[in-house]
């Protein structure tokens, strides 16, 4: 049918709005984009203590989402931020290690690690800006004497993820296998370079490994009294130290990565990791139950290395506490400072804020930024992490005791946490928008003398 001519004349009167709302919907959203960078506000509120005891260190992070980048500076109690606007819009990578995943080493590595296999291993390396590109290691040994089971097979336990055994140092890696006490022969600590993993070709062996420390395991079919779990494996300023295990409680190993000398031993025979093995209770008169699961922060700038041990509580309590221990390399390997953080109305928020949780032991005291819900009577009980409040917590301590404690408040704080698997929580009508949801990433802390900033 053909059109009148003044039906024709409407049509075209009636496009020209609908043409200039296509157009401003562009724009409106990008005055909201701008809008939202010029509101970008970083502060610091004190809860308790004095806030000067920061004044020896400098705190710095970055508040990302999609579209803006906020880097702030917290220095001497006061902050200063700088946000930028991303020319094309980026889906933030936030990264907190979970227990048995790939893992980070150092702020800014552009690489994930997980060791391959299960004896023997292969370390894997994968650049996540290119996540085509991949590099590993030779075959690393296992230990020769497995467990045998009851019909004459072998098998392997660990006393913790095989990730717990790689750490980093510059361009250097470092494997150890994290094996329980019923393991037997020889535990030694391999070296890998890092530009190694990307240097080879794809028919090699993979990259070279280099054999650095090794020293007798015991099993505990054979003498429980000697016999140690290996926790794990840490890297400071070239000093290896490993985490074990046993009847004597919580044992650190120091040696030097070049010489392979052992330079030092700290125990401290009152930590027990419940739900261990044990033939015999520990002769500490107080002992304090923690799990083996730690994490580990390590200081090349202030020479320290700092574990949290997620504390064990046989009674029925709410809220959340770690043993945290802090050993120094300046003049000998000691134990510099342990304190128990214990905050019975928080909880450590378990979605969201990526690896905002830090720590740092320099100018005899402990440095901890992280990220906690916070607990009311009602609350107790509530699963849902996203369904409770949360505060980003600066503390200080020293001799044991908490100094300060400070929130630092964000437009962050209004958001709903980010979501690992936000399709997971589609039907209950939570809408994942990468431009609104934002992540605290690479927090650090520096010696005050340093020049860093936003």
């Amino acid at each position: 049918m053909r059109k009148s001519p003044w039906t024709q004349r409407l049509l075209r009167h009636t496009a020209i709005p609908a043409l200039l709302v296509s157009l401003a919907v562009p724009g409106i959203m990008a005055l909201d984009v701008f809008r939202q960078k010029e509101e970008a506000v970083v502060l610091l509120e004190t809860l308790s203590g004095n806030p000067s005891v920061l004044s020896d260190v400098v705190l710095q992070g970055e508040i990302a989402d999609a579209v803006h980048r906020t880097s702030f500076r917290v220095a001497g109690g006061q902050v200063e931020n700088r946000t930028t606007l991303l020319r094309q819009p980026k889906a933030e990578r936030a990264y907190r290690y979970s227990y048995g995943g790939r893992k980070r080493i150092g702020l800014g590595d552009d690489l994930e690690y997980e060791v391959g296999d299960v004896g023997p291993y292969r370390i894997v390396a994968r650049s996540m800006s290119a996540p085509d590109q991949t590099g590993r290691s030779a075959s690393i040994p296992a230990i020769t004497r497995p467990v045998k089971k009851s019909d004459g097979s072998e098998s392997r336990s660990f006393a913790n993820p095989l990730e717990y055994g790689l750490a980093g140092d510059g361009d250097k890696l470092y494997f150890v296998e994290p094996v329980t006490r019923e393991a037997g022969g020889e535990a030694t600590i391999y070296e890998i370079g890092k530009e190694d993993l990307f240097g080879q070709a794809k028919d090699s062996d993979g990259a070279p490994i280099r054999k650095r420390v090794s020293w007798p395991l015991v099993p505990a079919s054979v003498d429980p009294a000697k016999a140690v779990d290996v926790l794990g494996l840490e890297v400071v300023r070239g000093n290896l130290i490993v985490i074990l295990y046993g009847r004597e409680g919580l044992t650190l190993r120091c040696y030097d990565a070049g010489s392979g000398e052992q330079t030092g031993t700290v125990t401290l025979p009152d930590i027990r990791i419940g739900g261990s093995d044990e033939s015999e209770p520990s002769k500490a008169p107080v002992t304090t139950q923690v799990q083996e699961g730690y994490r580990a922060y390590a200081d090349n700038r202030a020479n320290s290395l700092t574990l949290g041990f997620p504390r064990s509580f046989e009674e029925n309590r709410e809220g959340w506490a770690e043993e945290v221990l802090s050993f120094t390399f300046d003049s000998e390997f000691r134990l510099a400072h342990r304190v128990t953080v214990d905050d019975p109305n928080t909880r450590e928020s378990r979605l969201g804020y990526g690896d905002a949780t830090a720590m740092s032991y320099q100018n005899g005291k402990l440095y901890t930024i992280r990220s906690l819900n916070i607990l009311h009577s009602a609350d107790q009980q509530r699963e849902d992490s996203l369904a409770l409040p949360s505060s980003i917590r600066i503390n200080v301590y020293q001799e044991g005791k908490r100094l300060y404690q400070g929130a630092l408040i964000t437009d962050l704080n209004d958001d709903l946490l980010e979501l690992p698997d936000p399709s997971a929580y589609s039907g209950g009508g939570f809408s994942y928008r990468v431009e609104r949801y934002r992540t605290l990433m690479n927090a650090s802390f520096f010696p005050r003398n340093e020049e860093v900033g936003p």
